[in-house]
């Protein structure tokens, strides 16, 4: 095969590569419109809980449920406009599916959140925590418990699982930058350029020795 030939064979492989290896132009400039995701937290309810540690563990467990920033959070005043008192109550006593996609719809959100706790001790200076968080999903008509179980100075444990299994569950996993997808393409059709260069340079300096004078030498007396 001569250069001109291999040349040419190595265009031909960057304009493959290129293709399939790096996003065209207007790919580039696409932003991907993202569904916002709207989450609903209806409260706790407890039982043989002292008020200060009720209003700590619904604080806490707020928290962990508006931590994701891709995430609308319903605040209270949402709440409490959209749902009436006997409604709320039902499902903070016993959820149902039928009541949480009545809630649902009325608050126009994805995901529902409620909680129930009880305390199992009978000794006045400890708590110890029995219950469950419940996710409700709209789409799929789902129900996803977290049962809770126990002490109260231990609850930072059950946030963790909740934020693992009932909240960073229902967001999209965040995707590679444009360079750590593209980086082996890129790579790839970046050596190849390289390639062509050189042999480039190579086709010509072949070219220009051949050129001149190719005679046989005369003497000269």
């Amino acid at each position: 095969m001569s250069r001109i030939q291999q040349f040419v064979s190595i265009i031909l492989c960057i304009s493959i590569l290129g293709a399939t290896s790096v996003p065209s132009f207007g790919a580039l400039h696409t932003t991907e419109t993202q569904k916002i995701i709207r989450v609903a937290f209806l409260g706790m309810h407890f039982e043989g809980i002292e008020n200060d540690i009720q209003e700590a563990i619904t604080q806490r467990t707020s928290a962990v449920l508006k931590a994701d920033g891709k995430v609308y959070y319903k605040s209270e005043t949402e709440i409490d406009n959209a749902l009436d008192d006997e409604l709320k109550q039902r499902i903070l006593l016993s959820p149902i599916k039928e009541d949480l996609k009545e809630a649902a719809e009325k608050l126009y959100t994805d995901y529902i959140y409620v909680g129930f706790l009880q305390n199992q001790s009978n000794n006045a200076s400890e708590t110890i925590l029995n219950g469950y968080i419940i996710r409700y999903d709209v789409a799929s008509d789902i129900m996803y418990t977290l049962e809770i179980k126990s002490f109260y100075e231990n609850y930072a444990q059950e946030l963790e699982k909740l934020d693992e299994q009932l909240v960073q569950t229902i967001t999209p996993k965040k995707k590679k930058g444009f360079l750590a997808r593209h980086l082996p393409g890129v790579i790839i059709v970046g050596a190849t350029i390289v390639a062509a260069v050189f042999l480039l340079k190579g086709t010509k300096g072949q070219s220009s020795g051949n050129g001149g004078g190719g005679g046989v030498p005369v003497a000269i007396n």
